[in-house]
C-alpha cells in the first residue's frame, strides 16, 4: 500500500478535476443560446444593438453556429438601424475568429484533462486499491477545497473591478486588439455590452459552484463509503 503516491495522484486528480468543472461551465454558458437570450432581454439589448429581437436571435443563433463549427462565416444580413445590411464587420468577424479558435483551444484541453483523470483513476485503483480506498477520495476532496481558494480570489478580482479584469483576459488570451470594437461602428460589442458580460460571467460561477458542490458531496460520499466497506 502506497499512500503518499495515492495522495500525489489524488491532488493531481482533484486540481484537474476542478479545472475541468470550471471549464465545462464556460464553454457551456458561453455556447448557450438560451441564457443568452435571457440576458439580452433582462437589459432590453436588441434595443441598445438597434434591432428586433428576432434579428438579435438570428445574429446569436448564427454566433453559436459558427463557433461551433456548424457554419463556415459569419456573413449575415439583417436589419439594424432600420437598415438591411450585413450584420458583422470585417473586424467583428476576424476577432470571432480567433474567439472561435480559443473555444476549440479550451474543447480540445477539457478532453484532454478527462482523459487524464479517467487514466489516473484506472491507474490508481488497479494498482494500489488498498490505498486508493484508504486516502484517494479524502485527499481529492482536500485538493478540491485548496483548489477553490484560488479561483475564488480571480472570481473577486472580477468583481471587485471586472473592467480591469476583462481587459485583462483578453490582453492574456488574444495577440491582437481586434477585441477593442466601437459601439458607433460594431454590432458585436452593442449585442455583447459589458452588462451582458457580467451576467455571463456570473451563470459561469453559479453553474460551476453547482457542478463543483455535487462533486465534493460525491468525493465525500464516495470516501465514506469505501471507509464503512473497509471497516465491515
Amino acid at each position: 500500500m502506497n499512500i503518499v503516491r495515492t495522495k500525489i495522484i489524488a491532488a493531481v486528480f482533484g486540481f484537474i478535476l476542478v479545472f475541468v468543472l470550471l471549464l465545462a461551465s464556460i464553454l457551456n454558458v458561453g455556447l448557450s443560446q438560451t441564457i443568452f437570450k435571457e440576458v439580452q432581454l433582462k437589459y432590453d439589448i436588441a434595443d441598445y444593438a438597434g434591432c428586433s429581437q428576432e434579428t438579435l436571435d438570428y445574429a446569436t443563433e448564427q454566433l453559436i453556429r459558427y463557433i461551433r463549427g456548424e457554419r463556415d462565416d459569419l456573413n449575415i444580413k439583417g436589419t439594424v438601424f432600420n437598415i438591411e445590411t450585413a450584420i458583422f464587420n470585417e473586424k467583428e468577424i476576424a476577432h470571432m475568429v480567433d474567439v472561435k479558435n480559443l473555444f476549440i483551444i479550451g474543447q480540445n484541453i477539457l478532453y484532454c484533462c478527462i482523459l487524464v483523470m479517467i487514466l489516473l483513476f484506472l491507474f490508481e485503483i488497479t494498482t494500489n486499491r488498498e490505498a486508493f480506498n484508504y486516502k484517494f477520495f479524502k485527499s481529492v476532496t482536500i485538493t478540491m477545497i485548496i483548489s477553490l481558494a484560488l479561483f475564488l480570489i480571480i472570481g473577486a478580482m472580477a468583481f471587485l473591478d471586472f473592467d480591469s479584469f476583462w481587459m485583462g483576459f483578453h490582453k492574456v488570451f488574444f495577440t491582437n486588439d481586434l477585441f477593442l470594437l466601437d459601439p458607433n461602428t460594431d454590432f458585436l460589442i452593442r449585442m455583447m455590452p459589458l452588462e451582458f458580460f457580467i451576467s455571463i460571467v456570473s451563470r459561469i460561477g453559479i453553474t460551476f459552484g453547482i457542478s463543483y458542490t455535487v462533486s465534493i458531496a460525491a468525493m465525500t460520499i464516495s470516501h465514506y463509503v469505501l471507509k464503512g466497506s473497509k471497516s465491515k
